[in-house]
């Protein structure tokens, strides 16, 4: 039988974690489906250009942010990841508050949880069309 790990190993672990995560460019976030909240890391911020900090942000802040040329695949991926409960894989453009436009890759991984539905997401941000 494994050891537990240590408080220290885990601190070890999520300082890794957090510089990979920095480095790559990559945010991260978790929508609670059923009550429509939506938690992001500061890099979500970045990638969004939002210039705020707080962890909890409406939907509304992703979906006014997408290209209108790319809304409605971009919708139309996120709906079909949660009805099949599956997973989550979109590629699509930004407008930041300041015009410029942004390509973005998402990943999420939809999870149960005390029977409620959540989506765990990753995303990258990229300067230019993101390569396969």
């Amino acid at each position: 039988m494994k050891a537990a790990r240590s408080e220290q190993e885990f601190q070890n672990i999520l300082r890794r974690l957090g510089l990979a995560l920095d480095a790559s460019q990559i945010g991260v976030w978790e929508h609670d489906t059923q009550k429509d909240e939506v938690v992001w890391d500061l890099q979500m911020h970045r990638l969004y250009g939002t210039g705020q900090t707080q962890k909890h942000v409406k939907a509304e802040a992703w979906m006014n942010a997408i290209h209108p040329d790319d809304f409605e695949q971009a919708q139309a991926d996120f709906d079909r990841a949660i009805t099949a409960k599956d997973i989550y894989s979109s590629e699509y453009r930004i407008i930041l508050p300041n015009g410029e436009i942004r390509y973005l890759r998402s990943r999420a991984y939809c999870f149960e949880e005390s029977r409620e539905y959540h989506l765990h997401w990753c995303r990258m941000g990229c300067h230019r069309r993101c390569a396969a």
